[in-house]
């Protein structure tokens, strides 16, 4: 976990003004049509792997990557 101290929005992080983040990427898990939803929303996937989240024996899901191009 990373902490940003400062006072004020950019206090301490002067190089950050006029600067914001270029995209956006979150970790989902598969099997609950959440892929779709933030396909919609213009998120592209860009990873997955197969069987990473076990949710309950014998039951496996995909760890999908999606990424969203804030340009």
């Amino acid at each position: 976990m990373t902490t940003l101290t400062g006072s004020g929005r950019f206090g301490g992080f002067p190089h950050l003004i006029g600067r914001g983040p270029s995209d956006l990427r979150l970790n989902l898990r598969g099997g609950h049509g959440l892929g779709k939803f933030y396909g919609r929303c213009g998120y592209l996937e860009i990873g997955r792997a197969p069987r990473t989240i076990r949710v309950a024996p014998g039951d496996e899901r995909d760890e999908v990557t999606m990424w969203l191009d804030l340009r």
